[in-house]
C-alpha cells in the first residue's frame, strides 16, 4: 500500500494538525512517517551578485531554525513509537512537498489546508490546492475547522 507518510510541516499549530492522521495511518500500516519543511528567504528578484553573500548566511540561519523545528517534532514522534525522518529544503513549499513526494510514488502526502476559498484563496494561493494538482501521489488533506482526528490509541471514531 504505502511505503511512508510525508507530513509537510510549516511551524503552525495548523500543520500540525495533519500529525494526527498521520499517527494513525503510520501506526495502522506499520510505515515510517517524513516530515518536510520549506524555507526560501529571498524572492527571485533580489538573487543577484550583491545579495548572494547575505542570502547564504540567511539560508543557513533558515536552514538551522527549519531543522531544529523538525528535529524536536521528531523526537516526539519517536517517543511515541514512530519512525521520523526529516528533510528541510530550501525552496518554495509546493515544489519541496512535490518534489520529496515524486521520489517516492508510493508515499502518501498527509497535510492540513488553511480552508481558504474565493478571494482569499485567489490572491493568497494554496499550498495545499498546488500540490494536489501537481503530484501523482495520494493525498490525506485535513481541514482545519476544528477537526482533528481522533487519538492513535481510541482508533477512529464515527
Amino acid at each position: 500500500m504505502y511505503s511512508n507518510i510525508i507530513v509537510p510541516l510549516d511551524g503552525s499549530e495548523l500543520a500540525e494538525q495533519a500529525l494526527s492522521y498521520a499517527r494513525l495511518i503510520a501506526g495502522a500500516l506499520s510505515v515510517p512517517i517524513e516530515l518536510v519543511t520549506a524555507f526560501d528567504v529571498l524572492p527571485p528578484a533580489v538573487r543577484d551578485r550583491q545579495a548572494v553573500a547575505a542570502g547564504r548566511e540567511l539560508m543557513a540561519t533558515a536552514r538551522r531554525k527549519s531543522e531544529h523545528y523538525l528535529m524536536n517534532v521528531r523526537e516526539q514522534l519517536r517517543q511515541e513509537g514512530y519512525a521520523v525522518s526529516f528533510t528541510a529544503v530550501p525552496d518554495t513549499p509546493d515544489h519541496a512537498i512535490v518534489d520529496r513526494a515524486s521520489q517516492n510514488p508510493n508515499a502518501l502526502v498527509v497535510m492540513s489546508t488553511h480552508g481558504r476559498g474565493g478571494v482569499a484563496r485567489w490572491a493568497l494561493g494554496s499550498v495545499a490546492d498546488k500540490v494536489l494538482h501537481t503530484t501523482s501521489n495520494p493525498m490525506l488533506i485535513a481541514h482545519p475547522a476544528g477537526n482533528v482526528a481522533p487519538a492513535a490509541e481510541t482508533g477512529i471514531e464515527t
